[in-house]
């Protein structure tokens, strides 16, 4: 019999609070920490980290073509769609060429359901529909394959708005060590209407259009992730409150095929740690506020800018490799304190504008506008400039790398505003 949820989550309190007296004023929490001053939780909660259940005490769902058996309380089943209404765990197996679970539990209810060699198909609507919960946990058994294919339609009553193959208006983890296959051939793979967190698992996604999407945020922390889009990989969409509408990944490996955008956020991008690689037909990493990359090793092959934000971007750590790109990294403010930095790019390397909408032909320096290099080794190969701001040009420390065609159009260090290159600095032109 493994531990009980119970046992497993008071066992990781303990091991916080341990943590927090040891360290009173570390920021960081199970999986993450607090990014952006705290305005972003990129942290994992105890729940999301925690496989553990008890075999004896779950309910169990065994399907079969054309029918489903449940056992234990909260759980019920009409033909081959399972209704679960109620906090518990439950083990959910077999087989079924046209079935669904669907969860309808209280708003405070927590559901943990327990993939163990689950493959269901459902032919008009989502395999998996959570609608009514406060937070339900998929956990993918050790050792197991589960797949979950949608129909190329739904047939769906005037108010819903289902548009998932797993569709969750509740806050929705996926952990485990097992795998998960999602066939999205309506619309979107995985969707959650709040937080979307992948803190495990071998993932596989295949989408018509969004591989996964968290309204609110979407966070992963480990696992190996693997998207096929036909429009964006992954994208947080709230708009509505300033600390929402994040993407986060701290650890894991993902890499992503998609038509269009391959991280888009409305507010945040935050890679701390892990792998992401990408093949795009628009922007790699797109947020409509600010870019943090702080440790995690990106490579970009993107058919516009491979890094966008319309805000600040800021790079600390880690490795950025961009095979190919219009413009490499393109903000109000770019500033690099750190990491390895590889460009190669159609246009500019590393465009700093505050007009990112409108064309700017004047020649005065924008105001707020810079692009800073304080460390870390940065290599541009570019046939637009090198590194081009419409506001100011420094360069602190670090190694800078320049191999740009200079000419009447374009030049390697390119600026409006003020242009500091400092002493200590090593800038290598070619």
């Amino acid at each position: 019999m493994k531990r009980t949820r119970f046992t497993a989550v008071i066992a990781a309190l303990m091991m916080c609070s341990a943590m927090l007296c040891s360290c009173a004023d570390d920021n960081s929490s199970a999986g993450g920490t607090k990014a952006s001053g705290g305005k972003y939780d990129t942290s994992l909660a105890a729940e999301d980290l925690d496989v553990g259940y008890d075999e004896n005490s779950a309910g169990t769902v065994s399907f079969a073509d054309g029918k489903a058996e449940v056992s234990g309380s909260g759980s019920q089943a009409e033909g081959a769609v399972v209704t679960i209404s109620a906090s518990g765990e439950y083990v959910v197996s077999g087989e079924c060429s046209d079935g669904r679970i669907i969860i309808n539990a209280d708003k405070n209810a927590e559901i943990q359901l327990i993939f163990k060699g689950l493959k269901l198909t459902c032919s008009d609507n989502a395999p998996v529909l959570i609608s009514n919960a406060d937070k339900v946990i998929i956990t993918l058994e050790d050792g197991t394959d589960n797949v979950l294919t949608d129909g190329s339609s739904y047939a769906l009553s005037g108010d819903e708005n289902t548009d998932g193959c797993i569709f969750s208006k509740a806050d929705l983890t996926i952990n485990g060590s097992g795998s998960l296959t999602v066939n999205g051939n309506y619309k979107h793979g995985i969707v959650s209407k709040d937080d979307l967190v992948i803190a495990d698992g071998k993932i596989s996604v295949k989408a018509v259009k969004t591989a996964l999407e968290g309204k609110d945020c979407v966070k992963i922390s480990g696992g190996k992730t693997a998207l096929d889009a036909g429009s964006n990989g992954i994208r947080s969409t709230n708009d509505e409150e300033e600390d929402k509408g994040y993407v986060s990944i701290s650890g894991g490996e993902v890499s992503i095929e998609c038509g269009s955008v391959a991280v888009s956020a409305v507010t945040f991008i935050s890679a701390e740690g892990g792998s992401v690689s990408a093949v795009c037909g628009d922007d790699g990493l797109r947020s409509l506020g600010d870019i943090s990359l702080s440790g995690a090793d990106i490579t970009i092959d993107s058919g516009d800018d491979a890094v966008n934000a319309d805000n600040d971007i800021t790079i600390s750590a880690g490795s950025v490799s961009i095979t190919n790109s219009h413009e490499g990294f393109e903000a109000k403010t770019v500033t690099i304190d750190g990491g390895e930095i590889s460009i190669t790019a159609e246009d500019d390397g590393i465009n700093c504008s505050g007009n990112k909408d409108d064309e700017d032909t004047g020649s005065a320096a924008q105001e707020g506008v810079c692009l800073t290099v304080n460390g870390g080794v940065l290599r541009v190969t570019s046939n637009g400039d090198g590194l081009d701001s419409n506001g100011d040009l420094i360069i602190n420390g670090g190694e800078v790398y320049l191999s740009v065609t200079e000419n009447e159009e374009n030049s390697a260090l390119e600026c409006r505003g003020e242009k500091k290159i400092a002493d200590e600095a090593k800038v290598e032109i070619q």
